[in-house]
């Protein structure tokens, strides 16, 4: 069929409006993906393997019956398990315990997560053995363990030791209770000369973790109702393992236990002792004041048996030497310095003098996972600083505390810790990553955006750690020069940030864009990703001991003090308690932890 000249026309136009219609399409769906893109930045990294394995992200609630976990086939990798432990009656709050651990294909653990109860909370707990085969056989085979609260008033699951209140900020400082109630039993901290017991207080043996007299319930329970239990984390500094074969506690933090080796070349399988351990683990006390809960998800494929985690600060390969520093406040210099790899202790000698003020411990050249250190608890050591020795490069510093800034976290019962899985603290931050933000006057709560989009104009809160998106921070150095135009790449004092919550990818921002004192921080608006709005930019700064500041670049606001880094208000006499705002310029409370949550393999 021959269309005429008219048919033709008609064709083409309407071919060619077809066209056009679908390149504007085109055109504005690329513009709303840029600046989702933008927006998401690299929570997808996340999310996407996530998704992929959906089957291996679980979450478990409180319940009598143990569940169990089973890796599917081909989903061999890393794995990270939270815990909380179950609150109290009279008000105290359950441990929170974290850390990756690898797994292989049909691994299975035994979840077995603790309820509150009518008195005291539970604990939360991931084993090797099922309950079912009794508890002499299954309890030396948890290789986690979140403490329970005790029934006793603020009575919180604990850490490494078991807590008898809250640890609050006071005079700038983190304070906790003057009982420091070290588990003699467990064996945990046993040789930290800080940590002591009062007579008063007693905790069950770790093979036997039933709460007695309302205490709290954990890897060792309280026998009173004023205090809560201890927590557990297997390859974590400071605790001791069990042989989950024989039933023996072990030197070493990890937790020993047969697994089956397939020969691919002959088929036979045989049985050898695995070291079951967490990496970059952490241990908060009191977090959870409900039920207890559990989740695991897989974080990092694992291809093929060469595969390893990437480790990040690459100041722990190779150490063969490990020197603490500390100057003023008590003057105190390092009672106990721990390495650990591979779940092992690494170490070939006792603490030594080496200087003035200085101890240090030698190791043998190790790739370490960690390095934890413990002077006096509750005390702000100025000047404190932690180095490394490695060949043919000499002496690193991991932390510093410097005239401008002399005080580091305080210290508390899990000590100070440098993780090779965690971004070198002492330098600017990589280019992109996800982070929960810590306040370092706060031992257990976290930047928390608003629970609806209804609420996302009132200031953004500290809460404890939950593990909710609203509560994960994407930060990603700004490359573009039209919203950055100092960006250098080769020098990091140019960088700037924007800060951008998961659960609805809303920006940190400054509320009506005015960088003035006790201004609220907000998290309402998607990010401006092709021009500069000042509001929601920030230079975060390392401080060089382990914390940094989150300042804006909004101009200084027509008053008589400078006014820029963000604070968490947790003086609960003043309003807007736990309200993010504009303060003066203090570096030593305005600081905070930034802890990566982003996991690869190579």
């Amino acid at each position: 069929m021959k269309l005429n000249n008219k048919g033709f026309a008609i064709s083409t136009l309407i071919y060619g409006l077809s066209i056009m219609g679908i390149m504007l399409i085109a055109i504005l769906m690329g513009i709303m993906a840029v600046n989702r893109t933008n927006n998401r930045l690299l929570s997808d990294q996340i999310e996407e393997d996530l998704t992929k394995h959906s089957q291996t992200d679980t979450s478990y609630s409180a319940s009598t019956t143990e569940r169990t976990f089973t890796v599917p086939v081909g989903e061999a990798g890393w794995y990270r398990i939270e815990l909380w432990g179950a609150g109290g009656a009279g008000g105290g709050r359950g441990a929170y315990t974290y850390g990756v651990i690898e797994l292989e294909e049909e691994d299975a653990l035994y979840f077995n997560v603790g309820r509150k109860t009518s008195t005291n909370g539970e604990a939360t707990d991931v084993r090797l053995i099922s309950k079912n085969k009794g508890a002499s056989v299954s309890i030396p085979s948890r290789i986690m363990v979140a403490a329970g609260a005790g029934s006793g008033a603020n009575a919180n699951g604990g850490t490494l030791i078991g807590y008898s209140s809250s640890i609050v900020p006071r005079d700038g400082k983190l304070n906790i209770d003057s009982n420091y109630n070290l588990t003699t039993d467990s064996k945990t901290l046993v040789g930290y000369a800080s940590y002591s017991m009062p007579s008063s207080v007693g905790f069950t043996q770790p093979t036997n973790p039933t709460p007695a007299n309302g205490g709290g319930g954990g890897f060792t329970a309280a026998t009173v109702d004023g205090y809560g239990g201890t927590s557990f984390i297997a390859g974590y500094a400071g605790c001791q393992g069990f042989n989950a074969n024989t039933g023996a506690r072990i030197n070493d933090p990890g937790v020993i236990y047969k697994t089956d080796v397939y020969n691919e070349e002959t088929g036979d399988v045989t049985q050898v002792d695995k070291n079951y351990h967490f990496v970059d683990g952490m241990m908060f006390a009191g977090v959870n004041s409900g039920h207890g809960k559990a989740k695991i998800e897989k974080v990092a494929r694992k291809t093929d048996p060469t595969k390893k985690l990437v480790r990040l600060n690459h100041k722990l390969d190779n150490v063969v030497k490990i020197k603490d520093c500390v100057s003023g406040a008590s003057d105190a210099v390092a009672t106990k310095i721990v390495a650990v790899s591979g779940g092992k202790i690494i170490s070939t000698g006792s603490l030594y003098s080496d200087g003035d003020k200085c101890v240090s411990i030698n190791v043998n050249g190790s790739d370490l996972d960690e390095i934890a250190v413990w002077h006096k608890p509750g005390k702000d050591n100025t000047k404190h600083k932690i180095t490394v020795i490695r060949p043919h490069v000499g002496e690193i510093t991991l932390k510093n505390a410097t005239d401008a800034v002399p005080l580091s976290e305080t210290e508390t019962a899990v000590g100070y810790r440098v993780s090779a899985y965690q971004p070198d603290s002492a330098d600017y931050l990589p280019k992109s990553g996800n982070y929960y933000i810590l306040p370092v006057l706060s031992e257990n709560k976290v930047l928390t955006a608003q629970d609806t989009a209804e609420n996302s104009f009132k200031a953004i809160m500290v809460e404890y750690l939950n593990g909710y998106k609203r509560q994960k921070w994407s930060i990603e150095v700004i490359t573009d020069k039209r919203v950055s135009p100092g960006y250098v790449s080769t020098n990091k004092g140019t960088y700037e940030y924007k800060i951008i919550e998961l659960a609805r990818f809303r920006s940190l921002s400054i509320y009506n864009d005015e960088n003035k004192e006790q201004k609220e921080i907000t998290a309402a608006t998607e990010c401006n990703a092709s021009s500069r709005n000042e509001a929601e930019i920030w230079k975060i700064t390392p401080m060089g001991n382990g914390t940094y500041t989150i300042k804006t670049v909004a101009p200084k606001f027509k008053q008589s003090v400078e006014t820029g880094n963000i604070f968490p208000q947790l003086d609960t006499t003043k309003m807007k308690k736990n309200e993010i705002l504009i303060g003066k310029i203090n570096n030593q409370t305005e600081r905070f932890r930034l802890i990566s949550i982003d996991y690869s393999s190579a």
